[in-house]
């Protein structure tokens, strides 16, 4: 009894044929079987730190239009989440969860209140406590 008929073992030479050739095509496309992934780490590391430098640039930006406010200071208690953004160490998701616990506890007291809304602790506190207020507007009635 034989293993493989022949039309088997023709489908298994082309395919074998063919591996190989796409081997050494893409051997001499990249220089070296495991140049794509010297370049895909090379990708990384510049995206990683492109990315950083953009974030510390946006952190010097945030902090400039906090201080460069109508008033120079931020009021937590009125403040929506594109001023809150603004503060250093502040995002999108911290900003809602500021806006949620006045909602839920109404507005703040002290400015530690703050750090009750999770997210915020005594790093982000001691970055964001020069440009931010606690202001009550009073409405006329």
């Amino acid at each position: 009894m034989k293993a493989f008929t022949q039309q088997e073992k023709n489908v298994i030479l082309f395919l074998t044929v063919f591996f190989a050739i796409g081997i050494i095509v893409g051997t001499i496309r990249n220089g070296s079987i495991f140049s794509s992934q010297k370049s895909t780490l090379q990708d990384k590391s510049k995206f990683k730190s492109l990315a950083k430098s953009v974030y510390d640039d946006n952190q010097e930006t945030k902090i400039d239009k906090s201080i460069a406010g109508s008033q120079g200071l931020i009021n937590i208690n009125e403040a929506e989440k594109d001023e809150l953004i603004t503060l250093p160490k502040i995002g999108p998701v911290t900003a809602e969860r500021i806006i949620r616990y006045r909602e839920d506890y109404g507005k703040f007291s002290s400015v530690n209140e703050l750090k009750n809304v999770k997210g915020i602790g005594d790093k982000t506190m001691e970055k964001i406590l020069s440009l931010i207020t606690i202001e009550f507007e009073e409405k006329n009635k």
